[in-house]
């Protein structure tokens, strides 16, 4: 994400040190890029201390790392902008595939830095157990003819990811089919069953 590939370079020597002794200082970043024979790539000794200098306290690193981060994405938005711009000029190809592909190069940058917070389990379970006690839970979905597991989930909701684990041969195959099978019969609908088996 550096815009100065010696800064990206100076980065991974930095992280690396960290990680291995939790601690760093200027010696001995100074040291390991004499070993590594880094030092001329980063911009030699000098570049070094300037850097360390230039740098007010450490107690603004998260906001100089989202800095770093936000242009970084500005810098790979106009790269593949310029992409855009030429394969639509050169392209022979039709309207609908160049777009599709113009999507998929903005969605693969929006992937990269797609960052989501971690919740702990407590407050997930928290406030699942405050949506079942206040009876907020979703509109009834499709029955599984197994009353009480209907009672406890609401049924099978639209895009659910149920899994049934189990270890092998405990029937969880013959499960799914009588489910499968239940809620075909129950909704007068096909269902499709794949399995590895």
């Amino acid at each position: 994400d550096f815009f100065s590939g010696s800064n990206g370079v100076l980065f991974d020597v930095i992280v690396e040190l960290y990680d291995r002794h939790s601690s760093l200082d200027l010696v001995q970043l100074h040291q390991t890029l004499i070993d590594r024979n880094l030092l001329g790539t980063i911009g030699g000794q000098e570049y070094l201390v300037d850097l360390a200098e230039s740098v007010p306290t450490a107690a603004h690193a998260l906001h100089y790392a989202k800095l770093v981060r936000d242009k970084a994405i500005v810098r790979h938005l106009i790269h593949v902008a310029g992409e855009i711009i030429h394969e639509s000029h050169h392209n022979p190809g039709d309207a609908q595939s160049i777009l599709d592909e113009c999507e998929q190069k903005i969605f693969t940058i929006a992937e990269r830095y797609e960052s989501s917070e971690f919740e702990s389990l407590g407050e997930l379970l928290d406030e699942l157990r405050d949506r079942v006690y206040s009876r907020e839970m979703p509109a009834p979905g499709l029955r599984t003819g197994f009353y009480d597991l209907d009672r406890m989930t609401g049924g099978l909701q639209p895009g659910e990811l149920l899994i049934l684990a189990a270890r092998p041969s405990m029937g969880k195959t013959a499960l799914a089919l009588n489910i499968a099978e239940q809620v075909s019969m129950e909704n007068r609908s096909s269902i499709a069953f794949f399995s590895l088996e």
